[in-house]
């Protein structure tokens, strides 16, 4: 009793998310006050998904096991995924855990495809493909295009669906996901089953199921044996369509995928009808009858309850026949079933007519007649809203299409702009090498010129010099003769033109220099005056000396100046320029002037 509650709480978990939480809380408050509970020994692995589901407190790993919940119940109860997928999805949009949006977004939409929903399903399937591109998850994304692709082909889309299963096929490929192809593989198969190509199509099955038989994946091996049947069964290889689904049947009992072992008992049912083997076709049908009950699928029941009056008719049970009949056109009547009722309606008047109660058989063709005629409309108002449907898709993928666009054209203008500004500044950078460069070679050549300037300028002080010194002998020269004359006006005549020697060759000495020294120094003497303003000519021309590099010899030379007048002079220009420090030298001091 008490392990029946806990199985009925394990129930409760499809309400809505907001009460898991308090749920959670209740169930283990209980089982704490249950210790005597006990738990079988196996259990299933949905059972121990929803067990973990009570300890789990981390959002983000909820999260991930309500996905593979939805993963497990994917087939055998899609209503109960359904809802394990859209609390995943809740969760991860509050915690932005955007991995378990995808995921989430992936179920749903084959949730959905499952149940021929096919607008929610690819408009799910688009926002997974545009995360999954967003966050470049290819696996991912080729799953969300295979999802659209199946639903295309189911909108008779068929070009457009290929497109998509060939570029879901390359990048299950590329990343060498061989469960991913084989998925690629049999949705191209049934592409071209569609088109009623099967000898393709039997081609991509054959691929997909060897592969699925290669990798153990009783899913893939399933669908392919069953897509195979289909295809044998669509081509009246009766027999060969029978094995076939009789191998599918035994990998989806082993599996329990009950809702694909329905669909299997329905088609052998079916087929075995077909070659008139009738306790085998009851055998099946009686199964599928038992699964779609616990399964509630009611268009598969009634089809079940078809097949069986038809088995029944065929063996000339007639009570029985109408029974089932009955049962079928009352689920039809009930849902809306419109092709189903046109199914009992036809066989039910075929039945009349044979046995001449022309009031029912007229009253089932009028039944018949107002579901075909349902049944066109209905097809015209399903082609139309397919129809509206793909031109939502495509305006939709149009629109992704543009923002990827706009996203590209932005990065591209982006990296143009940056190319742009990186040639720029390398162009900038090259032109300032080349200016320093030219100014280095500029600077290089002044300093050539007036390091030669400073050779030649040195080359005529010393010119200077000895012209001072041949000027100097020539007026000792004529001192001696001035001794030597005997006349006193003679020696006034001699010391006259020595004085005039002396002056003339010492104005020439002093104009020759400045001119040449200001040639060289151009703003030597400005800088000189504007730093001291109260500096003598003569302190002027010490300086030049002395910016020169000459001795105080060699100054006396050319000035005609004692050694010891030039000491003098030198001490004095030190007090006059504020040099304090014996440690600063003069003429280091001069030349930074």
């Amino acid at each position: 009793m008490l392990f029946n509650f806990f199985y009925f709480c394990v129930e409760l978990k499809t309400i809505s998310l907001k009460y898991h939480q308090t749920y959670y809380l209740l169930l283990l408050f209980f089982l704490l006050l249950t210790s005597t509970v006990v738990i079988p020994q196996r259990i299933s692995k949905t059972d121990s998904l929803e067990y973990a589901l009570i300890l789990v407190m981390d959002e983000k790993k909820k999260v991930d096991i309500f996905i593979q919940l939805s993963n497990e119940l994917l087939t055998s109860n899609p209503d109960k995924a359904k809802t394990y997928a859209e609390d995943a999805l809740y969760l991860s949009e509050v915690n932005d855990y955007e991995e378990g949006q995808l995921l989430s977004l992936i179920n749903l939409a084959e949730i959905y495809q499952i149940k021929t929903d096919l607008k929610n399903s690819i408009e799910h399937a688009l926002l997974a493909k545009e995360i999954a591109n967003r966050m470049n998850l290819k696996e991912e994304y080729a799953r969300s295009i295979l999802i659209i692709a199946n639903c295309l082909r189911q909108l008779e889309e068929y070009n457009k669906s290929s497109d998509f299963c060939f570029e879901a096929l390359d990048i299950y490929e590329s990343v060498d996901n061989q469960l991913g192809v084989c998925d690629a593989q049999n949705a191209i198969g049934c592409v071209y089953a569609e088109q009623k190509e099967y000898d393709k199509a039997l081609k991509y099955f054959s691929v997909a199921l060897t592969l699925a038989r290669k990798l153990e994946d009783q899913r893939g091996i399933g669908r392919g044996l069953n897509n195979i049947a289909f295809l044998f069964g669509e081509k009246n290889e009766t027999e060969k369509s029978i094995k076939y689904t009789n191998q599918a049947i035994e990998i989806n009992e082993k599996s329990g995928r009950k809702q694909w072992q329905g669909n299997s008992y329905n088609n052998i049912a079916q087929y075995y009808l077909d070659i008139d083997q009738y306790d085998s076709a009851f055998k099946y049908i009686n199964r599928a009858i038992e699964i779609n009950k616990e399964l509630n699928n009611r268009y598969n029941l009634s089809e079940s309850y078809i097949i069986q009056a038809k088995c029944y008719k065929e063996i000339g049970n007639e009570k029985k026949f109408l029974n089932y009949a009955n049962m079928a056109l009352m689920i039809g009547q009930e849902n809306n079933l419109k092709n189903v009722n046109f199914q009992v309606a036809f066989i039910l008047q075929s039945y009349y007519q044979s046995i001449g109660q022309w009031d029912s058989a007229y009253k089932f063709k009028s039944f018949q007649y107002d579901m075909k005629d349902s049944l066109d409309t209905k097809s015209s108002l399903t082609r139309l809203s397919q129809l509206e449907l793909i031109y939502d898709i495509e305006k939709k993928e149009q629109v992704r299409k543009l923002k990827t666009q706009r996203k590209d054209f932005i990065i591209r203008l982006i990296f143009i702009s940056l190319l742009a500004g990186l040639v720029i500044i390398l162009l900038l950078l090259f032109r300032y090498r080349i200016k320093v460069r030219y100014s280095k070679l500029k600077q290089l050549k002044l300093e050539d010129e007036l390091e030669f300037k400073n050779k030649e300028l040195t080359s005529n002080v010393m010119s200077l010099m000895k012209k001072n010194e041949m000027l100097s002998d020539i007026t000792g020269k004529l001192i001696e003769i001035e001794i030597n004359a005997s006349k006193d006006e003679t020696k006034a005549a001699i010391r006259k033109i020595a004085l005039e020697i002396e002056n003339s060759a010492q104005e020439k000495i002093w104009k020759e220099f400045e001119m040449r020294f200001r040639q060289v120094h151009s703003a030597f003497y400005d800088k000189l005056i504007q730093r001291y303003p109260d500096i003598t000519p003569n302190e002027q021309r010490l300086c030049a000396f002395l910016k020169l590099n000459l001795s105080t010899k060699e100054i006396s030379s050319i000035s005609g100046q004692s050694s010891r007048a030039i000491e003098m002079a030198r001490f004095r220009l030190r007090k006059k320029l504020h040099i304090s420090s014996h440690d600063v030298s003069l003429v280091t001091f001069i030349s930074k002037i």
